[in-house]
């Protein structure tokens, strides 16, 4: 209990929490209301019809939480481990407990049950803003009757809890702020499709690569020729996740503080 005490008020005592959680909620929610302005016709119905239908679908409303928001997520969690190396007081945390699984896994759980409430409510928060803004288009989207808000509003609390395990696992083998908000970011943004250009060996990757399948979870969207569909690949993602983690919590038991 003491070692939660003590990663909370960690967690809560810097600014740079607070601001990061702004961004986090400006991301999500101002894009939402962007978007609500001015909903665009549906394209399928477009090319089906031919008729310019609008409808609000959920998961355009968090596009924005889904990309920006989440990046301000592997932030967040790559300073909850990496701050303490930066300031050179990680050794004073491991002295006071000196179980440092008990280190890991409290930074890890605190800070998953923070993010995890904190997209919830961004998105709960963007699915409203629009319906607000939209006009007669509120009625297209029934919050909490319709299959794509009820996805988003689940399963992106749970796609960000599994990207700060990911993310976390990556800090402790690295140890490195910038290093590790690089890496990922890279990998978040850009890595797996550009290595979806190699010859031969690309296309596995772009299919199999763990960012690839969490972003299909958040779309919905399966990704072609693989075993799986959406759902499967946000269990997909989840067991790199936990790999990554496991490795980055060795890591810290075998090696000096």
């Amino acid at each position: 209990m003491n070692t939660f005490l003590s990663e909370w008020t960690k967690l809560v005592s810097t600014k740079a929490i607070y601001w990061t959680t702004g961004l986090f909620l400006f991301f999500g929610v101002g894009f939402a209301a962007v978007y609500g302005l001015d909903v665009p016709a549906d394209p399928m119905v477009k090319l089906w019809t031919g008729m310019d239908i609008r409808i609000i679908k959920a998961t355009s409303v968090v596009a924005a939480v889904a990309a920006l928001s989440f990046f301000v997520t592997i932030v967040q969690a790559t300073m909850v481990v990496t701050s303490e190396y930066r300031h050179n007081y990680q050794s004073v945390s491991f002295m006071a407990t000196p179980n440092r699984l008990k280190v890991v896994m409290a930074k890890w759980f605190l800070y998953s049950i923070f993010i995890a409430i904190l997209t919830f409510v961004t998105v709960l928060a963007s699915l409203y803003m629009t319906k607000r803004v939209s006009g007669e288009l509120s009625s297209t989207l029934p919050v909490w009757s319709d299959e794509g808000a009820i996805h988003v509003l689940w399963g992106y609390p749970v796609a960000a809890v599994l990207l700060v395990t990911f993310t976390q696992g990556v800090s402790w083998l690295l140890r490195q702020t910038a290093g590790a908000i690089s890496i990922m970011g890279l990998w978040f943004f850009a890595l797996e499709n550009l290595l979806g250009l190699l010859p031969k060996v690309g296309k596995y990757i772009v299919k199999y690569g763990p960012i690839n399948n969490f972003n299909a979870f958040l779309t919905k969207t399966s990704i072609d020729d693989i075993q799986w569909d959406y759902n499967g690949s946000i269990a997909y993602f989840g067991v790199w996740a936990v790999v990554i983690f496991i490795a980055g919590a060795i890591v810290v038991r075998q090696r000096d503080a």
